[in-house]
Formats: structure tokens, sequence, C-alpha cells
């Protein structure tokens, strides 16, 4: 049985979690209004039979499909997702298309960087092309009486996109890191191969649209959207301040990079609570260090 949540009465949250990770930590949303449906978000290939039931609890037709970036939990299931629901076309960005239709190279990649937890969430299949739309900046996709409104948020992933409502709500993907609601703790997405220039120009962009909440892929809804965005630019500036520290130090590994962050992020003390939650949480948040890691680095190459 799907595990749905109502968060208005237009929007729902299905958790679409691969059992194998043991907390919740995957959030398909799905759209409601006159009897249309839009999915923000398909999960991992493994989870497709789990949200097209969802979606039939749910009820309605769905019309759009909207990843944020075809990483495999966020987009993964988008091929999967089409051949099972006919009225449905997917709007993704224009980077992301060729490799929705081909993703023997975007799986290679994800298996490589990503090992279990790649196979966990199982290979992406192929989308029909015919079902594919490329995305604009600021273009706008209607469901029934709402409108969503899609930004390019690029720095995560070239290919990355935001979606905001007409309500405020605006689902970040990974433009905004990782929620742990039960820390009130946000972890960078700041893995290889981040560009924070542009990571942050993003974030800048959403501060700009006053969302009232935002809606996480990874989990849940953090009211109060604007300001939990400006508090997490800061936190990146902090993270990248303990990077460079400690790569001064000369000692670049792990261990001591997160005691570096954690002296301009006192907060970081939860990541310790937060990796013991999930092997995934502990994966990712190696992989947003050594992303930092990296990113500092190349800076300093010019």
């Amino acid at each position: 049985m799907p595990r749905i949540t109502r968060i208005t009465d237009t929007l729902y949250c299905v958790d679409v979690t691969p059992p194998e990770l043991g907390v919740p930590f995957i959030c398909s949303y799905v759209v409601a209004s006159q009897g249309e449906l839009a999915v923000i978000e398909t999960g991992p290939t493994s989870s497709a039979d789990l949200l097209v039931e969802a979606l039939q609890e749910i009820g309605g037709e769905v019309r759009a499909v909207i990843p944020t970036h075809i990483h495999l939990d966020h987009g993964g299931g988008v091929g999967s997702l089409l051949r099972r629901l006919e009225s449905a076309k997917a709007y993704v960005h224009p980077r992301a298309v060729k490799h929705l239709v081909d993703p023997g190279k975007l799986w290679t990649a994800a298996r490589d960087a990503l090992g279990w937890l790649a196979e966990v969430y199982q290979a992406p299949e192929p989308a029909p092309p015919e079902r594919l739309v490329a995305t604009e900046d600021g273009m706008e996709v209607r469901v029934g009486s709402l409108e969503l409104r899609i930004i390019h948020t690029p720095g995560h992933a070239s290919h990355h996109q935001s979606v905001i409502l007409g309500d405020g709500t605006l689902f970040v993907g990974d433009s905004a890191g990782i929620y742990v609601a039960s820390e009130d703790y946000i972890v960078p997405t700041t893995m290889p191969v981040i560009r924070l220039d542009l990571y942050m120009e993003s974030l800048e962009k959403q501060i700009a649209l006053n969302p009232s909440r935002l809606a996480y892929t990874h989990y849940g809804v953090a009211e109060d959207g604007a300001e939990v965005l400006r508090r997490h630019r800061a936190q990146v500036e902090a993270w990248v301040k303990g990077v460079a520290e400690a790569l001064d130090s000369g000692d670049d590994s792990y261990e001591s990079v997160l005691e570096r962050i954690k002296l301009y992020d006192p907060e970081a003390e939860k990541l310790a609570r937060i990796v013991e939650m999930s092997r995934a949480y502990e994966i990712l948040v190696r992989l947003s260090v050594e992303g930092l890691a990296m990113e500092v680095r190349r800076r300093r190459q010019g």
C-alpha cells in the first residue's frame, strides 16, 4: 500500500522510498485539480508501480510528469511511468532529453557514483521521445485550474529545474539541499560535479520568488520558504570556509573536512545522527563533502 500524505486541498506527497533505505527518503508530489494530476518527481524505476498505485488512489488523469532533474532518485522512473500513463507528457530540462531517451550513460555514471544505492534504484527505462517536452525557463504548465511555473535552477546538475505553484509552494528537487525534518537540518546537495557558482545563483533566483513553503524531494515540506533558502545560502558559505581551511591544513580527509565545517556551521554536529538513520544519508553526506572539496580545488586552480 502506498503511503500518501495530503498537504493541502490540491497537493499530496507519495512516499516512493525503496524499503531498503529504512527511512522516508523520496517524496513524489502530486498536484490535483479538476480531475487532472501532475506528478513532480517520479522517484526511481524501482518505485514506479507503487507510484502508479498511489495515483489511482488519488484519482484523476495524469497530464504532466515533471522531474526536477534526471538523477535516479528524482527522474529515474520517467520512462517507466510514461509507459504506464498513456495521457501524460514529461516536461524536462532540455539538457535531460537525450539521456531519458537513451539512459545508458546516465545509468553507468550513477552506478559508478552510488554503487549499492544505484542498484536499489534500478536502471531507468528509455522514455518515448514523442512524450517528452523540453522546457524553457519560466514555462507554465496548466493542470486543471492550477498553473505550475518551471524555473531552471542549475548547479547541483546542469539539467535541474524547480517548479512553483500559484500558492507559493516551491518544489526544489536537489537545488536547495536535503531537508531532514527530525533534525531541522539541511544537508547541502553539493555532490560531484557541483557548479557552486550556479548553485548559489539558483538559490538567489528562488529567494526572489518569495516562496511560502519548500517541498523537498528529500523529504517533506518546510514552511517560511524564503527564509529557509536564505539560511541555506549562509550555510553553504560556511561549509565552503570549513572545506577551504581543511585543504589549507594539508589534511583533506573526509573526517578532517567535517570537523572544520563544524567550526563554521555548529549545527553540523547533527550529521553524526543523520548518517546513522540510513545508508543513503551516509552516502550522500560523504558525496556532498567530497563535491565541495573538489570545487574549492577547482577554483584555486583557476
